[in-house]
């Protein structure tokens, strides 16, 4: 007889707990995977010709500007969004940590 066990993380939506010596060796310890909950942040961009833009940057807060800067053309410029995306927003881009990529209007 298999007893059911809550998937859980070790990323904040859960306590990934260990295996206890009361558990039945046919239980199986579910750990649910998580990207570390990263984060990502929105960058205001003003291209030379006036364009404004948004881009999305999966980095630390205070290296979003710097990672998108590095690839936008020189002599833009680039300002951190104060409006934070909620982990559930950031979740479903599936953006991979250091990704930068431009948001676009579908």
């Amino acid at each position: 007889m298999s007893r059911a066990v809550t998937p859980t993380t070790s990323c904040g939506l859960g306590a990934a707990s260990p295996r206890k010596p009361t558990d039945r060796p046919e239980t199986k310890r579910v750990i649910v995977a998580c990207r570390h909950m990263q984060r990502v942040h929105l960058v205001r961009v003003i291209a030379d010709n006036g364009e404004h833009q948004i881009w999305l940057a999966a980095t630390a807060r205070d290296k979003a500007v710097d990672a998108v800067l590095e690839v936008v053309p020189e002599g833009w410029s680039a300002n951190l969004v104060q409006r934070e995306l909620r982990a559930s927003e950031a979740a479903a881009l599936n953006m991979q940590p250091g990704e930068v990529r431009q948001h676009r209007v579908s």
